[in-house]
């Protein structure tokens, strides 16, 4: 926590004391002649170092002081996913210093397993809060209005949600495009394709591609 600003600190929240350098170079811009000078006093409370500095401070050097000592790891929200497994793609560990950045990081990182449709962190006494609502799972998959053994085949390959996956609305939109890209391909211009979905309870799902394949047309060339 800053208050005031002058020089450029370079902070060791891993030992929680803060250091001066003669010149260093971070983030895209350097500091030349820095010295322990512009430090009024700096404190300890509560794992936050309060530092009274006179001057400007720069953003990067702002950044890197103002980190989170986490004890603690825990996760809400969670059924059918382990909590473990959650904390790992979070990459984030315990009795380690954080910036927001590295939250938000770790937030991404837990979405795009596609098992959640919502992900929030927030850390409280040193604690990490990890909220999830998971998506529902696919109970019954099925492709209704076409037939052909062969092309049924084909769509088990590319298809990716089917059943006992995580419903994720965007990936069953990418596999909606690509039936209609492949019913286009085929001649089938005018091939209406629906994505129907019906909830369940205990989060559950069913996912029907409901075909209206119409007739096949040719492209004279002329």
């Amino acid at each position: 926590r800053l208050v005031g600003s002058e020089m450029c600190i370079r902070d060791r929240l891993f030992t929680f004391t803060t250091h001066a350098t003669n010149c260093h170079k971070e983030g895209g811009h350097s500091h030349d002649e820095v010295t322990t000078n512009g430090l009024s006093s700096g404190e300890i409370t509560d794992n936050i170092i309060n530092i009274n500095v006179n001057g400007m401070v720069c953003d990067f050097c702002a950044q890197s002081i103002e980190k989170v000592f986490m004890k603690r790891i825990e996760v809400k929200g969670n059924d059918r996913i382990d909590e473990k497994v959650i904390i790992e793609y979070s990459n984030l560990k315990v009795n380690r210093n954080y910036v927001e950045s590295d939250l938000n990081e770790a937030q991404k990182n837990i979405y795009k397993t596609g098992f959640f449709s919502d992900v929030t962190l927030s850390i409280s006494n040193n604690v990490l809060l990890i909220q999830v609502n998971e998506n529902p799972m696919i109970s019954f998959f099925y492709i209704e209005g076409e037939n052909r053994k062969s092309v049924l085949e084909q769509f088990d390959e590319f298809v990716v949600l089917k059943e006992n996956k995580f419903f994720d609305l965007a990936k069953a939109k990418q596999d909606l495009e690509i039936i209609k890209l492949f019913y286009r391909n085929t001649g089938y211009y005018a091939a209406k394709i629906n994505l129907i979905t019906s909830e369940l309870e205990d989060n559950k799902i069913n996912l029907v591609y409901r075909i209206e394949k119409g007739n096949k047309l040719s492209l004279i060339h002329i």
